[in-house]
């Protein structure tokens, strides 16, 4: 049987508090956005305090241009950026073997967290774990922050996961994305990423010192399926 939308006082009634509890919902006003407890404005000796307690290997803080893996559309952009100081963690998340950027910018606060997984190793079965270890996150931070501002599963899988900002003005996203639009397509780069950031302590502008990647988005044809046929 169809169903008719109300069109009664009661049915618009309805419709205005059904909005208002989406409104409400963690996925526009949770608190902050962080990465396994890591508070913003934190110093680097706070910062590695609080992962080498859950296990992760802290690398010495370093300054000058990193690499940084960013989502511009339908492509990945793979820069070398200088955001100030940052300091490198390897470690387990979920279970799941992840790298971890923290970025201290130039007044010594952490404003800006990247996590990513291991690069695609250019393999079908690489790339269904690849697949699998997204949604695996994206509902993990879904419980923890809420439904996603935006998200899109185009193919079977979470490729982006938006969370809006929150009220500190935290913000993050997750992404899948491959260099030229070529996701899954060897020997073109595939990469899981999610980032965190937070307005209130982000410093000086950042210097793009290069990009290795950008132009046009390519078809969705050029892409693998990850059962073993090309689209």
């Amino acid at each position: 049987m169809a169903c008719r939308i109300p069109t009664r006082r009661f049915g618009a009634l309805a419709g205005v508090v059904m909005l208002g509890l989406m409104w409400l919902s963690p996925a526009h006003g949770a608190g902050s956005y962080t990465f396994s407890g890591l508070r913003w404005g934190s110093s680097p000796e706070e910062a590695a305090k609080t992962l080498r307690e859950k296990g992760f290997k802290i690398s010495k803080p370093k300054t000058g241009p990193a690499t940084e893996y960013a989502r511009m559309d339908a492509w990945l952009d793979i820069r070398e950026v200088d955001r100030g100081k940052r300091m490198r963690a390897t470690g387990k998340y979920l279970g799941e073997k992840v790298f971890v950027d923290m970025v201290f910018g130039f007044n010594n606060q952490l404003e800006r967290i990247n996590v990513r997984t291991a690069m695609w190793d250019q393999t079908q079965k690489g790339g269904k774990r690849m697949t699998e270890v997204a949604d695996k996150l994206s509902t993990h931070f879904e419980q923890e922050f809420g439904i996603p501002r935006d998200k899109a599963t185009p193919y079977g899988f979470v490729d982006t996961a938006e969370w809006g900002s929150a009220g500190d003005g935290s913000g993050m996203e997750l992404f899948i994305r491959g260099t030229e639009g070529f996701m899954f397509y060897p020997p073109h780069k595939t990469v899981l990423n999610i980032s965190f950031w937070n307005d209130q302590y982000g410093s000086d502008a950042a210097a793009i010192a290069s990009t290795s990647s950008g132009g046009e988005a390519y078809p969705v044809s050029h892409q693998v399926d990850l059962d073993g046929s090309n689209r």
